[in-house]
């Protein structure tokens, strides 16, 4: 009778503490130190960046292929420095990855550039001139930011630009004298073919620095009701620091 009543006086006992040995154990709470801390009051930034380019590391090679009167393609080159500015958006989230968002790009060579195109004595040669800051580059549709990677590097197609500008041609020889003559030629292009933007972003000594190695514009001209074309392929070659 004695061990009946000390077994029922010791089961709730037992019990109770059997719960509470078992209980599972709430999950633990974010850490606020160490190297996996998180912090409630982080933000993304957002930085606005205002381009120059280095003229002595950017430049526009102008390739052309002139077919005057269906005489046969002749084709020339010219590489000028180029000159201006990008403004852009960098916004960096929470977790470090960035994007930048084109807001204006204004470019323009600054140097004159020369071309040349020869025929047989008999027919001729024409020589052109696109006047130093004549020749310009600016943005026109943006097909969104740029994701820079962890390397700092981005590629996105999509992107249109407005290209203005006049090449002054003269007409040399027994032929091409009196057919060509001087005149001006339109470069203008309203809006330029999608291209694709591939670079880098980095920061060096403090700075932001863009480059865009080779983006790539081409556009085809009738120069007359002659059949007389210029094809045009302009390689732009980027190398801008925020300031």
């Amino acid at each position: 009778m004695r061990a009946l009543l000390l077994i029922t006086f010791l089961y709730p006992a037992f019990s109770l503490v059997g719960c509470h040995v078992f209980r599972p154990k709430p999950p633990p709470a974010p850490s606020t130190t160490g190297p996996f801390a998180l912090d409630p009051l982080r933000r993304s930034t957002v930085e606005r960046l205002e381009f120059h380019l280095d003229s002595s590391q950017s430049s526009g090679l102008i390739a052309t292929t002139l077919d005057p009167l269906r005489l046969g393609t002749r084709h020339s080159r010219s590489r000028c420095p180029l000159q201006g500015t990008i403004t852009a958006t960098l916004t960096t989230s929470t977790d470090d990855t960035r994007s930048l968002a084109l807001d204006s790009i204004d470019l323009a060579t600054s140097t004159n550039a020369h071309l040349k195109y020869d025929w047989t004595p008999l027919i001729g040669s024409i020589r052109g001139i696109i006047p130093s800051g004549i020749l310009t580059i600016k943005h026109h549709t943006f097909s969104g930011p740029l994701k820079i990677d962890s390397r700092g590097a981005f590629r996105r197609p999509g992107y249109r630009f407005k290209i203005g500008g006049v090449c002054r041609i003269q007409g040399h020889g027994l032929l091409l004298k009196k057919l060509v003559g001087q005149s001006e030629k339109s470069l203008t292009i309203a809006k330029t073919k999608p291209i694709v933007l591939d670079g880098t972003l980095v920061r060096r000594a403090g700075k932001w620095i863009l480059e865009i190695p080779a983006a790539v514009l081409k556009e085809r001209f009738e120069l007359d009701s002659k059949g007389s074309t210029l094809d045009l392929v302009f390689t732009g070659k980027v190398t801008a620091v925020a300031r």
